[in-house]
């Protein structure tokens, strides 16, 4: 943070002294790939010209910085110079979110990411009748995510599938009584697995009621990191689910002690790693 806070003063200070090109330079001695196109992304930003991504020769990281242009120009023109439709989609989609405004989901042509654009915005804002612009077959998730968001049983009435009208149902009932027990009532797996998730549990011993390994897991990690008991992480019995127990709870206690107890190498790395800034 502190060395994109130093690079963002650099470039500012060359810009204000007219030094553009100096400031090119500081951005291309940047190794770091993820640092390298912000620092690209914010002199354009500041010079008000996202051909400045041009010095980037990977196509992928030229598209990622023109998409950070127009979110932080507010400029939904500057998407059009994005080739791959994933690239576009994510580009006005920020912009529609940065500048309040959902209308510009239509600039996208393909349906699948204009779609997902109104549902974020949808999400985003907790406007349910955004989802209304979604494709029929998208509409149900939209309206579903809404509900629980919002915890408004009214949403789920506008779902189609009368499944998911149910769920949805159990699912706000579960979140307002705190009821584990109401989401094995559900009858869509998805639906299921997200309100084990849903409901605040900080007793471990009811984690133990749920029948399903993965979601029990998740229950005891979630438990584990609220209350910062390193020993509801024994429980687990999926390696990768413990490792991920652990990495939580020494979060949440700031303790590298509990880094070791991680068995991935890569897991651990990242755990000192994280405890250390």
């Amino acid at each position: 943070m502190k060395k994109i806070v130093l690079i963002l003063f650099v470039i500012s200070v060359l810009v204000v002294s007219g030094c553009v090109n100096s400031a090119n330079k500081v951005c291309d001695e940047i190794q770091d790939v993820y640092l390298n196109v912000f620092c690209y992304a914010d002199l354009a930003i500041e010079n008000e010209n996202p051909d400045i991504c041009q010095n980037l020769q990977d196509e992928f990281d030229r598209e990622d910085c023109y998409g950070e242009v127009a979110v932080g120009m507010g400029t939904p023109k500057v998407c059009e110079k994005i080739s791959s439709e994933s690239g576009k989609g994510d580009c006005y989609t920020g912009v529609s979110i940065a500048i309040q405004n959902p209308q510009i989901c239509e600039m996208l042509s393909d349906e699948f990411y204009r779609d997902d654009c109104y549902i974020i915005n949808a999400i985003n804002t907790k406007n349910s009748e955004l989802c209304e612009n979604a494709n029929i077959g998208r509409r149900d998730n939209c309206y579903m995510i809404i509900a629980t968001q919002n915890v408004d049983k009214q949403v789920c009435e506008w779902l189609q599938d009368d499944i998911n009208k149910k769920d949805c149902i159990l699912r706000i009932d579960a979140k307002e009584t705190n009821n584990l027990k109401l989401c094995e009532n559900i009858q869509y797996q998805d639906n299921k697995n997200k309100c084990y998730k849903e409901v605040k549990v900080d007793d471990p011993k009811i984690c133990e009621e749920i029948p399903d390994e993965g979601n029990r897991d998740d229950c005891y990690v979630n438990v584990a990191y609220k209350i910062g008991d390193l020993k509801i992480c024994d429980k687990i019995e999926n390696e990768s689910n413990k490792d991920g127990c652990y990495f939580n709870v020494a979060l949440n206690r700031n303790d590298e002690q509990i880094c070791e107890s991680i068995q991935d190498k890569l897991i651990k790395t990242v755990c000192f790693a994280e405890i250390v800034k």
